[in-house]
């Protein structure tokens, strides 16, 4: 997944920080963090959304796909779907003759021709 520069760079400062310790999101021995998504749940909460890590996948996913020039091949990737169905579903396209769905379609397939 691509990741900003400047986020790269806090990561590389927090380990640096972290006595050599190469994870990123520490428990308070050092060792990994096992409770990422109940802190993101609690976060959520307290600023009034009830979602989960897939929530912020999906909505992820969807702003990325409105990027010009990332095509739905490159979220499936990006996602590890094996089956571009479930993209598909993940973006909300369940119309496959629509006409968002066809110029999407005409777009990604512009460059071959």
């Amino acid at each position: 997944m691509p990741v900003s520069l400047s986020l790269q760079a806090e990561i590389r400062e927090r380990q640096a920080n972290n006595s050599g310790v190469s994870l990123i999101f520490l428990n308070q021995v050092l060792g990994p963090n096992q409770h990422l998504l109940r802190i993101v749940k609690r976060i959520g909460k307290r600023i009034g959304l009830n979602c989960d890590l897939h929530t912020f996948r999906r909505t992820f996913a969807t702003l990325y796909s409105k990027t010009p020039g990332v095509t739905i091949q490159s979220i499936q990737r990006l996602l590890g779907h094996k089956d571009i169905k479930t993209t598909m579903a993940y973006l909300g396209v369940d119309d496959f003759q629509s006409s968002e769905f066809r110029q999407a379609v005409e777009s990604t397939f512009a460059a071959f021709v």
